[in-house]
């Protein structure tokens, strides 16, 4: 036996109810069904129409409805109600206190609030009768999916969406287009908050803005059509991260990077995981300031903070090239001292020959070999500083090599 309370408010707020009782297995609403109630009080249109079930394992369904846009569906305070299929087509619905087995539903908006659901459609009657003709980039297009305090085992959506919000919600699969073939359809928000729970998310389109707040994922992935332009993580983690990449982000941040890095870790791709690490470290420094934000630039020019190896290659020929410049500075202005240079053809050579010994020298001071004592004064510390340059850009390309190809 499935108990239902109907509730209806006419155009004068006036408010009509009525106890049923449903024997059957089914019952369907629809606008010939809601007429026969409409005859009992006189009632001529309605603007607010409500649904009170108690149903017991009762399959409820939906269409061929028109006389308002949304029909708001609750249970009873003392009595479990089960519907093992609910299916609606066209009006929108605002669920709450239900046990549901199989939900599909094709509407604009659709509200589902403490609620347990084993599965559920979003967009399926759209996708099947069009499936049928063959033509099956066709989608259904929705304003809103708004769960709050719901668990649903399995959520496929099939339609296209402007707004999804999941609040306090535990989701065993979240599959966020069903449809391989429609694609390029743009997501406005996409907002997971107050300790949601998602076991496996799969994402693909256009989603301008997705905001996890105090959210826990499991596994999620990306498709090959994802694009994100706004990542915002607060208190969220995403423990296992598939297939994202560069491209699946318009703005990049510390939470992109920091996907892009797991995904790149379980794909055993060391190159992108060490660009994802250096991206991921430079955010993180980005938040310094004043004397430490100039040492975090220098520890990147140098070593890209211990990723990027071939910058110490870089830096390490800059260092010598300037102390060749400085030691040949020196020299010029001891020989200044004592003679003049002769501006032609001998020197030039005299010059040249200068250079290349002092380049010599140079980097046998960045080896620690340049031979020079501290009775030659001033050289000789220049010579002990890029020495001690030598010294540290060498640990740092140690690392820069155990950080980049650990594993």
């Amino acid at each position: 036996m499935n108990n239902i309370v109907f509730k209806f408010t006419d155009e004068s707020d006036k408010k009509y109810e009525l106890d049923y009782i449903e024997n059957s297995s089914k019952l369907e609403i629809s606008d010939t069904f809601i007429y026969s109630f409409f005859r009992q009080f006189n009632i001529e249109k309605i603007k607010n129409f409500s649904l009170t079930i108690g149903a017991s394992n009762m399959a409820l369904v939906i269409k061929n409805y028109t006389l308002t846009d949304t029909i708001y569906i609750n249970g009873f305070y003392n009595i479990k109600s089960y519907i093992s299929i609910f299916q609606t087509i066209n009006v929108n619905i605002h669920i709450t206190e239900q046990t549901i087995g199989h939900l599909q539903a094709d509407c604009k908006s659709l509200l589902l609030a403490d609620c347990s659901v084993d599965k559920f459609e979003f967009g399926i009657f759209y996708q099947v009768n069009h499936s049928k003709s063959g033509n099956y980039t066709k989608i259904f297009k929705a304003d809103s999916l708004d769960l709050r305090d719901v668990e649903i085992k399995n959520l496929d959506i099939y339609a296209e969406y402007k707004h999804i919000n999941i609040q306090g919600s535990h989701i065993g699969v979240l599959n966020s287009n069903c449809n391989p073939f429609a694609k390029n359809f743009i997501v406005k928000s996409f907002h997971l908050w107050q300790n949601a729970t998602i076991g496996k998310l799969i994402l693909s389109n256009h989603i301008e803005k997705m905001k996890c707040d105090t959210t826990t994922i499991d596994k999620i992935y990306a498709r090959s059509n994802l694009l994100i332009d706004q990542l915002e993580l607060i208190d969220s983690i995403a423990e296992t991260c598939y297939g994202f990449k560069e491209t699946n982000f318009s703005n990049h941040c510390y939470e992109s990077w920091q996907w892009i890095g797991k995904s790149a870790e379980n794909a055993k791709n060391t190159h992108l995981r060490a660009v994802a690490s250096y991206q991921m470290i430079k955010y993180s420094y980005n938040t310094e300031r004043k004397g430490d934000k100039i040492v975090s630039k220098l520890f990147d020019f140098c070593a890209g903070y211990g990723y990027k190896p071939l910058r110490i290659a870089r830096t390490s020929t800059l260092v010598i090239l300037i102390n060749t410049i400085i030691f040949t500075i020196i020299d010029f202005f001891a020989i200044l001292g004592h003679h003049s240079i002769p501006i032609n053809i001998s020197g030039l050579f005299i010059s040249l020959k200068y250079l290349i010994n002092n380049l010599v020298l140079s980097i046998s001071a960045f080896a620690g070999q340049s031979g020079l004592s501290s009775k030659d004064g001033l050289p000789f510390w220049f010579a002990m500083v890029e020495y001690l340059t030598g010294v540290i850009l060498f640990a740092m390309f140690v690392n820069a090599l155990y950080l980049r190809y650990k594993e």
